[in-house]
């Protein structure tokens, strides 16, 4: 029953720029993350830097069967998953001096995470020794592109024996991530390329 009158113009409507409203694509996106925020497990930084969210999934769940963590390469210490047992202090792990920017990541295997504080503890060492000064703070969603959260450069407050510090997270977006990475970006404290901790913690919306 279309008319010609009314298919002409149609085809007439069809052929026009489709123009989007950024305004609203914004307010759609903000609306979306405040959603997951509400309906996550918000685990807010309250001055115990290591009462986040690895110690909640280890209160409650497996450990092991909740995250992976990997490191660039391997130079020995402690077990990876030590990291994050915080009831027993280790000397740490630690990866190899070959080359400049050396890493440890820790996947969520079922969660996401909006991340907005983290915390290094370092190794066993005395001052001057192996303790990281020049990093960035790294998210991801597919271990493939990376989104810098957080960057500390000749940083002071961690240069001595089993010294934490808990740091801001930049993320005015509040994206989420499956995959946190802390790289360096400059030699350690003893001037050479190890990247050696002996616990990590995050806190922020568990999704």
């Amino acid at each position: 029953h279309m008319t010609r009158e009314t298919w002409e113009n149609l085809l007439l409507r069809l052929n026009l720029e489709i123009k989007i409203n950024e305004y609203d694509i914004s307010k759609r996106t903000v609306n979306k993350q405040k959603e997951k925020v509400k309906n996550g497990n918000i685990i807010k930084f309250n001055n115990n830097g290591f009462d986040g969210i690895f110690n909640y999934l280890s209160k409650n769940s497996n450990i092991e069967e909740e995250i992976n963590i990997t490191k660039s390469s391997d130079g020995g210490g402690n077990a990876l998953i030590e990291l994050v047992n915080y009831d027993k202090q280790t000397s740490g792990s630690c990866t190899m001096n070959y080359s400049s920017n050396q890493w440890i990541c820790i996947e969520l295997k079922k969660h996401q995470v909006i991340p907005t504080y983290y915390t290094v503890k370092t190794n066993s060492d005395s001052q001057n020794c192996w303790h990281p000064k020049s990093w960035v703070i790294e998210g991801s969603k597919d271990n493939s592109k990376w989104d810098k959260i957080d960057e500390q450069n000749n940083c002071s407050y961690l240069n001595g024996s089993y010294l934490s510090r808990s740091f801001p997270i930049k993320n005015e977006n509040q994206q989420e991530y499956k995959f946190i990475r802390m790289k360096l970006t400059g030699p350690n404290r003893n001037s050479s390329n190890y990247l050696y901790i002996s616990k990590f913690e995050i806190f922020g919306t568990l999704i």
